[in-house]
């Protein structure tokens, strides 16, 4: 039995924000197409958001979901090493959700393990187990912890170099989010995706429900809701028509000083089904722009907003600067 997640539709979304967190917006928004200029492209390689790809130090780590390796690639896009193969061994990895890199050490989070690798110079060259459940997202906040999203239960944290001990940092209740069992996982990836600001702390978002969360110590709170229209919100849980919206947030990215750039499906309906939506928000989860971009698969560099790592099967990999009027700079 597999265990999921479903975002809960009792009553109307806004009674179960704080008054203070409410982010409603109307759905038909003009979504200008955002200008995209070519910087580098590699055309063999083809990451997966399931393992979203990792920015190093001079680059990029990806998990080639063809080529079944951790390739590390320079700023160029071009291949300067491979790390470790798949395999059920012990330095070897089935199902990476998470890579990292140091520019000495790179770090594979495995479910299918499940373990946590440690590759790069002895002795730190390593594969912890972990004795958790199923987990669907990680992410690495500083050097030397790690947070996992494990499936059903809530957000874990640990430390790479220690005994690999787990301790229970945030429940999916406190983020109001309900395990269900045997709820199909939708359009195969992660319901959980983790980032940071520079100064903020750590942010969750959900896929199913395009919420975001400042997750800290006082507790989780949210910061905004992308606008699903209502006869979409119970589209995770049943199938979705050619043509239709598909309203899922897919990755976003947290700027300074606290607004928030998302990458996502279309709320709304509209022809075409391979553009997506990318959409800026203030501190307060108040929308303040919005555009498109034709690419489904998008990854946000985290040292320049104004670009992003995009893929898909026909043109493989790319490196691209976006712009457009009022998109931030820098």
């Amino acid at each position: 039995m597999v265990a999921t997640l479903l975002i809960l539709l009792g009553g109307p979304p806004w009674a179960q924000l704080a008054a203070q967190d409410r982010s409603f917006v109307a759905c038909d928004l003009d979504r200008a197409p955002l200008e995209l200029e070519v910087l580098a492209r590699n055309p063999e390689v083809y990451p997966t958001l399931v393992a979203p790809p990792s920015r190093i130090p001079g680059g990029w780590l990806v998990y080639d979901r063809y080529e079944r390796r951790v390739i590390e690639l320079d700023d160029d896009l071009n291949e300067v090493a491979r790390w470790g193969r798949a395999g059920p061994g012990p330095m070897e990895y089935s199902q990476p959700v998470a890579v990292w890199g140091s520019g000495e050490q790179v770090v594979v989070v495995d479910r299918g393990s499940p373990s946590i690798i440690l590759f790069g110079s002895d002795p730190r060259e390593r594969a912890l187990r972990v004795p958790l459940p199923i987990w669907d997202a990680a992410f690495f906040p500083a050097e030397d912890r790690l947070v996992l999203s494990v499936m059903g239960a809530g957000l874990y944290e640990t430390t790479l170099f220690g005994r690999g001990e787990m301790r229970t940092a945030w429940t999916y209740a406190d983020l109001g989010i309900e395990a269900q069992p045997g709820t199909p996982v939708p359009f195969g990836g992660s319901p959980i995706v983790l980032h940071e600001s520079p100064t903020r702390g750590l942010y969750a978002g959900s896929q199913w429900g395009s919420r975001i969360w400042h997750v800290e110590s006082a507790g989780a709170r949210v910061v905004l809701e992308r606008c699903i229209p209502e006869d979409l919100r119970n589209q995770h849980i049943s199938p979705v028509r050619a043509g239709s919206a598909r309203t899922t947030l897919q990755n976003f990215h947290v700027l300074p000083d606290g607004r928030i750039l998302t990458h996502g499906a279309l709320p709304m309906e509209v022809p075409d089904t391979e553009r997506r939506s990318v959409e800026l928000y203030g501190a307060d989860g108040t929308l303040l722009a919005a555009w498109s971009i034709p690419f489904i698969s998008a990854a946000f560099d985290p040292t320049n907003a104004n670009r992003l790592l995009v893929w898909s099967d026909e043109v493989g990999l790319q490196l691209v600067t976006v712009s457009g009027p009022g998109y931030p700079s820098g």
